[in-house]
């Protein structure tokens, strides 16, 4: 009898052994499972990543262009010698989320980390891309709504988006007719409310890749991962001059170690907005707010030996006392 219950014993205690070695098997398989299809989503936050730098890159070349125009500072010679018509140049971005919904679909016994970041994954795929593509769809409809209201008003269309020719006939347009002027007010500012969601986007995404890079024990390229460390230079005290608003001076400053951050005061030191800062190219800095609304792009302007001389905000198209576009330079 002792016998007998001996080796019940040892079957239970095999069947048990087994039991937990098929857990530890699963639980491999869902590990390993999950890995897979987390670097696949770091691969698509990549991808959207470039998309929205194509379109990031038009918005900080055109920014002259745009200034010029409404400022009145373009004539005939300068469309004859190829200033380009600004309504007309539009890209759409192609921000895709299929690989997020495989997470979605496949994930199985996620750690409490991979939890927190499809929480984020969720916010971004959810919230702030839905954002993106609104603005993208209204824009495009603004395009379409303004080519079929042309085909019926101006004979020089079909030169313009056929042959891309710019006819006397159109450059008069473009120079006298106030209409003209509304149209680039209008797509200027559709154009910053995209970029400023975009930048909403970018930013999580950027962050999320990093996380899931760390999480699966890869490195980053680093041609989008830039060192915080390399803002150093740039911090100091800045002013801007208003013209439209009797000469009102702007003061900001731009400091900090681990996290490097852009605070803005007006008047006597009242702090009136703070964002983080984060590097997009050698010569163009992000201005992150948790808002959409509260994301801007800086081309870094230096002197001649690299000093730094101040920053030009994209998108920001005012003048100062001089009746060139406001520059925020560094005095300190």
């Amino acid at each position: 009898m002792k016998y007998g219950i001996g080796e019940i014993i040892l079957v239970v205690i095999g069947i048990l052994i087994a039991i937990q070695v098929d857990n530890w098997n699963e639980d491999r398989i869902d590990a390993e499972n999950n890995k897979i299809l987390f670097q696949s989503v770091s691969d698509e936050l990549v991808q959207n990543i470039e998309e929205i730098d194509k379109i990031l890159d038009i918005y900080i070349t055109e920014q002259p262009y745009y200034f010029k125009v409404l400022h009145k500072k373009v004539d005939y010679e300068d469309y004859k010698n190829g200033f380009p018509y600004l309504p007309y140049r539009w890209q759409r971005t192609n921000l895709t989320d299929g690989d997020f919904r495989e997470l979605l679909a496949g994930k199985k016994n996620l750690t409490e980390l991979q939890d927190s970041i499809l929480a984020e994954l969720r916010d971004l795929y959810g919230k702030r891309k839905l954002n993106a593509d609104k603005d993208e769809e209204e824009i495009a409809d603004w395009h379409f709504y303004r080519r079929m209201k042309w085909m019926d008003e101006h004979s020089w269309q079909p030169d313009l988006f056929g042959k891309r020719i710019f006819t006397d006939e159109f450059i008069e347009y473009l120079l006298t007719d106030p209409s003209y002027i509304n149209e680039v007010t209008e797509i200027h500012l559709r154009n910053h409310g995209h970029q400023g969601g975009m930048l909403w986007f970018r930013t999580q995404a950027l962050d999320l890749y990093k996380e899931i890079m760390k999480m699966i024990k890869k490195d980053s390229d680093t041609s989008l991962v830039r060192d915080i460390k390399d803002l150093g230079h740039l911090k100091g005290v800045y002013e801007a001059q208003f013209a439209q608003y009797d000469g009102l001076v702007g003061r900001c400053e731009i400091k900090g170690d681990e996290e490097v951050k852009f605070f803005a005061y007006w008047g006597d030191e009242v702090l009136a907005s703070e964002w983080d800062i984060h590097p997009y190219s050698d010569s163009v800095l992000i201005f992150y707010g948790s808002k959409k609304n509260d994301n801007y792009m800086a081309k870094i302007l230096s002197g001649s030996d690299g000093e730094i001389m101040g920053l030009d905000f994209i998108g920001f198209l005012q003048m100062d006392e001089n009746g060139d576009k406001i520059i925020w330079k560094k005095i300190e």
